[in-house]
């Protein structure tokens, strides 16, 4: 039995090492510099940079197709900072990525999709070979790491494909997309796409509330203030999801450690005013959710 946990440990450690060796030769030759997650080297640079107090949008797509972080900038003389991006990043990656800028007196505004929870590990390898300064932020279980690099693989694997049939990633998930605060604008003048409400699955969320109360808790003692706000979202899957929408919301009421600024049905608008997810907001969308966040903001400050 010894002797085959000894040899099962070696295999596995040849895999790693082999799947290691195959993406760190190929990665270079297929890397995207306009991919949609090297955005983060953008919007990484910004938050180091801004001079405080600064408000900082931390969350998923939410907020990265759903706000005009100028024109709050403009109502507010702060400068802005989104650097929302994915929710199939995970909330610890955003999380840390984020609190990382943070500098006192600044006001963090929080806001994540419903049971945002585990990242995409296939997102994750496009993110750390996009963005290499991402791998501080993100912290693999040792279960992990096969499943991790096979994922690479296949990310190498299919990027090889692209680029020989030259074939390149469509004109909105696209690094620069996105303006100089780090909202998304490559899809304000595209059409909609025909949208199917999902059902919303409940999960045990304690684990990710810790996370979520351990960044507050950091955000504080920087000397920053930190806002919860609940996201976006497309009113036939608010009417399908309302149940589990409205435990979510009681649940962070009981357990988060920041004031929460707004009601699950605020943001919570026809499903005409979005572009191609329950989260996403149109250009008239955007306009209108940004107008009630500056009332919202103008009743907070």
């Amino acid at each position: 039995m010894k002797k085959f946990l000894i040899r099962a440990i070696l295999f596995s450690l040849l895999i790693i090492v082999s799947l290691v060796a195959i993406v760190v030769l190929v990665s270079p030759l297929v890397r995207g510099k306009n991919d949609y997650v090297a955005a983060t080297i953008d919007k990484e640079s910004r938050l180091h940079s801004l001079p405080s107090p600064k408000i900082i949008f931390v969350g998923g797509s939410n907020l990265a197709f759903g706000i005009n972080s100028s024109a709050i900038s403009k109502e507010f003389n702060y400068p802005v900072v989104n650097m929302s991006l994915h929710g199939g990043l995970g909330l610890s990656f955003m999380l840390n990525e984020a609190l990382d800028g943070v500098k006192k007196s600044d006001i963090v505004l929080l806001s994540t999709e419903y049971y945002l929870d585990k990242p995409e590990l296939k997102l994750l390898t496009q993110l750390m070979d996009a963005n290499p300064n991402a791998k501080k932020y993100i912290t693999l279980k040792p279960e992990e790491l096969i499943p991790f690099y096979i994922s690479d693989l296949q990310r190498c694997v299919t990027s090889s494909v692209k680029v020989i049939g030259k074939q390149f990633s469509d004109n909105i998930y696209i690094r620069n997309g996105f303006t100089v605060e780090g909202d998304l604008v490559s899809h304000l003048n595209k059409k909609n796409v025909p949208l199917v409400s999902p059902r919303l699955k409940e999960i045990d969320y304690t684990d990710d509330l810790q996370l979520i109360n351990t960044f507050i808790d950091a955000v504080k003692k920087k000397g920053a203030t930190v806002y919860y706000l609940f996201p976006t979202y497309q009113q036939s899957t608010f009417t399908l999801n309302k149940k589990v929408v409205t435990d979510f919301a009681t649940l962070f009421h009981k357990n988060l450690k920041c004031p929460i600024i707004n009601t699950p049905d605020t943001f919570v608008y026809n499903d005409s005013l979005y572009f191609n997810s329950e989260y996403h907001l149109n250009k008239q969308g955007r306009e209108i959710r940004t107008q009630k966040l500056i009332e919202i903001l103008g009743k907070t400050f």
